[in-house]
């Protein structure tokens, strides 16, 4: 069963296009950014209570996206690399016309529907990758911001 779980966090048993956001997927985490890096409460007791339990589910949940984000942006890299060699591989021996040059090659594969394509979606889950990266170090600095608020409330209430 632990097998069978590690398996699917890391993809074999699911397939790519199950962890590619789309836009709508994408403005959820958006949504949820926005709310999780807002989310500290204004008193002492609640803030500390957030650092103690809440914060450390939502920066795993943020290193989760992340993760699987970067997963996603890997694997369609490597699926362009694989891409490349086929249109090089068509171009060069089997087009209807003679390409001579890497040149007239790489303008051909760069023109190529499917791999424009697929470049697109590379590009556009790298942009989602970079999004998800920085919102994940921000919450990861929450931390800070924590204690230092709570060092300065205990400031604020002591007595000189």
């Amino acid at each position: 069963e632990k097998l069978y779980y590690i398996c699917v966090i890391i993809g074999d048993f699911m397939k790519l296009d199950d962890f590619i956001l789309d836009e709508k997927k994408f403005e959820n985490i958006e949504k949820q950014a926005e709310i999780d890096l807002n989310g500290m409460p204004d008193n002492i007791k609640d803030a500390m209570d957030y650092n103690a339990f809440q914060l450390p589910n939502i920066q795993f949940e943020w290193s989760r996206r992340f993760k699987r984000q970067k997963y996603v942006v890997e694997s369609l890299k490597d699926e362009l690399k694989k891409l490349w060699g086929e249109k090089v591989e068509f171009y060069k021996f089997k087009s209807q016309y003679h390409w001579d040059t890497t040149k007239e090659i790489e303008s051909q594969i760069e023109c190529d529907m499917e791999w424009c394509k697929r470049k697109k979606l590379y590009q556009i889950q790298c942009y989602y990758l970079e999004s998800i990266e920085q919102w994940y170090e921000l919450i990861k600095k929450l931390d800070y911001k924590i204690h230092d608020y709570l060092d300065y409330k205990k400031m604020e209430l002591t007595n000189f």
